[in-house]
């Protein structure tokens, strides 16, 4: 509502109807990318986050505040890097509750918390976001910032390549099952052709 009252406030003091049309134009648009924002949000924000064990739960929460933040500034390929982390680590944490041990719990606990707590301070007031609002009170702006959205896609290819790495050791387990059936029918289909 503020960013619509802005731009009609703007469209009519610098000259009226020709620019009513453009500040219509941007408020729609503007609009619309808040939409696409909320979607995002609903869409990759942790929906159990509590069920996960700590320090997980607890970073992405964390997280989750970074990706608000990221999408109010338009960092739309940050956030969207960020919100795929977000549901990837809560994926692969489910599928380790669900199908591994408490021990490989506990291990990737220990191992993601550590990755997700040190992206949590990559995108904290004091960093990222200092050097987005005032560039002028920091050097290699540009490269920080590069290294800062480049270590979040970094984490979420990792998070991709464990849930890889765990889907293909479940996948030897019903890779073994499934050719002991098969193997079984085959050998009751043989024994009938014998007959």
């Amino acid at each position: 509502m503020l960013a619509s009252t802005f731009y009609l406030i703007i469209g009519l003091a610098a000259g009226g109807v020709p620019l009513l049309g453009v500040g219509s134009y941007v408020v729609a648009k503007l609009t619309r990318k808040n939409r696409e924002q909320k979607k995002l949000l609903a869409e990759y924000a942790p929906k159990k986050v509590r069920d996960l064990p700590e320090p997980i739960s607890t970073e992405l929460i964390g997280l989750r505040a970074d990706l608000e933040r990221l999408l109010e500034l338009q960092e739309f390929k940050t956030a969207t890097a960020l919100a795929s982390v977000i549901e990837m680590t809560q994926e692969l944490f489910m599928k380790l509750k669900s199908r591994g041990g408490d021990h490989q719990v506990k291990m990737a606990a220990l191992t993601y918390g550590h990755i997700l707590q040190k992206l949590n301070k990559a995108l904290s007031d004091d960093y990222f976001y200092d050097m987005l609002a005032n560039p002028d009170k920091w050097t290699r702006v540009d490269e920080r910032l590069a290294m800062v959205r480049s270590a979040v896609k970094a984490v979420n290819s990792e998070i991709l390549d464990a849930i890889r790495d765990f889907n293909s050791y479940a996948d030897i387990h019903y890779d073994v099952d499934m050719e002991s059936i098969l193997s079984k029918s085959n050998a009751a289909a043989m024994l009938n052709d014998l007959r």
